[in-house]
């Protein structure tokens, strides 16, 4: 049998950000090969999006799948502004440590 539940708009409002607040959280966890990083210096004029493909240390190499540019980010977690949602990092770097690589050189194992 089925139920049927009535929910206010406030109660849907509520569940919203009760499950926002669970899955988004601050982190400074380094990320793992897959993740994908967003990264934007602090006024937003830079930024560079790609999949961590090889970690050697704290550099993070990274390819953009969609331009198939590679860079290669220095993993400074002082100073950042990191919200991590499941994968995905969303990272501010006033900084932004970023040098553009040749991709053979960035993601070889």
């Amino acid at each position: 049998m089925k139920k049927i539940i009535r929910l206010t708009e406030s109660d849907l409002t509520r569940i919203v950000k009760r499950v926002m607040n669970e899955e988004m959280m601050t982190s400074t966890s380094k990320p793992t090969i897959g993740s994908t990083l967003f990264v934007y210096a602090k006024n937003d004029a830079k930024n560079f999006t790609g999949k961590v493909c090889r970690i050697k240390d704290n550099y993070l190499y990274l390819k953009n799948l969609a331009t198939g540019e590679c860079a290669e980010y220095l993993w400074n977690p002082s100073g950042l502004t990191v919200t991590k949602v499941g994968n995905t990092y969303d990272i501010t770097d006033p900084s932004f440590n970023i040098i553009k690589q040749d991709c053979t050189r960035a993601c070889k194992k």
